[in-house]
């Protein structure tokens, strides 16, 4: 009974939360994370962290302008597109698996991409962060976006080209651009640019 009872008021202060951040067509399942038919407005709060766990929302998901440190209890999936720019974020752990749209985590404080969604259907803005580095950019991205960032000149440069920025993303692993500590490999990456420049990858 008293197991129940506990439940029963974590339920009624989902509901509570779900009113006040004026989500809609919601249900919440029976590990508490809640899915939504529809999408999340949770912009300007000035919060450090996502008030609800979300697990499903089909539709996109914005929490840009607050003061989030963690994406912990962001979506596993998101159908349409995400936004978390203008945060205090230094890493993407807690993102979503699935961005089935467009990711934006720019104006941010990221020193890496760990933690970047394994899939984001169409483009990828990081500008106005710290990255050193473009280690774990998932390969189905359409358009890639780093201005004003700590990239090595060369990597901004090729990113600057039309399609640059996804050929690079696409076959940095094989080239073996990045070391294992996320330092730029020169050697390696200049072996890319003379088959980029050569146009094997048209």
């Amino acid at each position: 009974m008293i197991k129940k009872f506990k439940h029963y008021i974590k339920v009624e202060n989902i509901h509570r939360l779900c009113k006040k951040y004026y989500l809609s067509n919601y249900s919440i399942n029976d590990d508490l994370t809640v899915n939504v038919n529809g999408s999340v407005i949770i912009t300007g709060y000035d919060i450090s962290n996502i008030p609800i766990n979300f697990n499903n929302v089909e539709g996109s998901f914005y929490c840009q302008g607050n003061k989030l440190t963690t994406l912990v209890g962001t979506p596993r999936y998101v159908s349409g597109d995400f936004y978390c720019t203008g945060n205090q974020l230094t890493t993407l752990d807690g993102a979503p698996n699935y961005v089935g749209g467009d990711f934006y985590c720019d104006d941010n404080k990221l020193i890496s991409l760990d933690g970047c969604p394994n899939y984001i259907g169409d483009l990828l803005n990081c500008n106005d962060n710290k990255l050193t580095s473009l280690k774990n950019i998932p390969t189905t991205i359409k358009n890639l976006f780093v201005d004003k960032n700590n990239l090595p000149i060369e990597v901004k440069t090729i990113c600057d080209k039309y399609d640059g920025g996804t050929i690079l993303v696409k076959h940095q692993e094989d080239y073996g651009i990045w070391n294992t500590d996320g330092s730029f490999n020169k050697g390696r990456f200049d072996i890319f640019i003379n088959d980029y420049d050569a146009g094997i990858f048209k």
